[in-house]
């Protein structure tokens, strides 16, 4: 299949225009700004096992990324990924 480049260029326009107005529009405008007390990150574990041809199998670790609001409630949203990765890595 033989595709056109010239034909896609107005479809890339377009996307790319629709693209900036969603990013510079608040989702929720008239609400005012998201306000934080303390954000951060932090890793935490690890455990490195060694097989006997050298091989190494790096576990038992996480990374945490936080957002925390003024008057916070007392039980947070947890968020957690699969894919059996850490999400520093991706």
């Amino acid at each position: 299949m033989v595709l056109n480049c010239r034909a896609l260029v107005p479809f890339f326009a377009i996307v790319t225009a629709s693209a900036g107005t969603l990013l510079s529009t608040p989702m929720h405008a008239g609400q005012g700004n998201i306000v934080l007390e303390r954000q951060g990150s932090f890793a935490f574990g690890g455990t490195v096992i060694t097989g006997a041809n050298g091989d190494t199998f790096h576990g038992d670790q996480g990374y945490v990324q936080f957002q925390i609001p003024p008057n916070a409630r007392k039980y947070p949203l947890v968020m957690w990924h699969g894919a059996g990765m850490m999400g520093k890595s991706l």
